[in-house]
């Protein structure tokens, strides 16, 4: 005979289920893992440009004169979330009003003394997106768009300058 209305139950083992629940677990944090390795490599990629932008710096502000267009100078990439470079600090005034946006996001979580600034702000991974850059010094709050891991900015000292000037190439005071 057979009985209705009784639903057929599965029954699983404890020792089924803490499998199960180790997987997930395992899953998880793997996943977890990569995500913290991809958000380093990224920070790591921005802290070499840095250093390369700086050394750069270094070069021309050591130098007698010269006059530097970085699209022309091997650079390392960059990472892909980088839209822009932002040259200047929260005191100087804005050079153009399209960089309005990009000084009030950048104003917002960065210090008085940095100088450089990779947006978006989480671009570079929790390892922070504002630097400083030593002996440089910039007309104005300015932001150069990445195009083809290339930066559309010249750095320049004449023999009579005590510090190096990073200008916007597309600028006409930007010789």
């Amino acid at each position: 005979m057979i009985k209705r209305g009784r639903r057929a139950q599965i029954q699983l083992s404890f020792g089924m289920i803490f499998s199960i629940i180790i997987i997930i677990v395992t899953l998880l944090v793997a996943g977890y893992i990569i995500i913290k390795f991809l958000n380093s490599q990224s920070n790591a990629q921005c802290k070499i440009y840095y250093q390369k932008l700086q050394d750069t710096i270094d070069d021309a502000w050591k130098g007698d004169g010269s006059s530097i267009d970085v699209r022309n100078e091997p650079f390392p990439q960059l990472p892909e979330d980088v839209e822009r470079i932002c040259f200047g600090n929260s005191s100087q005034g804005i050079l153009s009003q399209s960089d309005r946006n990009f000084f009030d996001d950048v104003s917002f979580y960065t210090k008085r003394e940095n100088n450089l600034f990779f947006y978006p702000s989480g671009s570079c991974g929790s390892g922070g997106s504002a630097y400083t850059l030593n002996h440089a010094v910039t007309p104005g709050f300015f932001c150069s768009e990445v195009r083809n891991d290339k930066l559309g900015i010249r750095i320049m000292k004449d023999k009579k300058d005590a510090l190096v000037t990073i200008c916007d190439i597309t600028s006409p005071d930007c010789g």
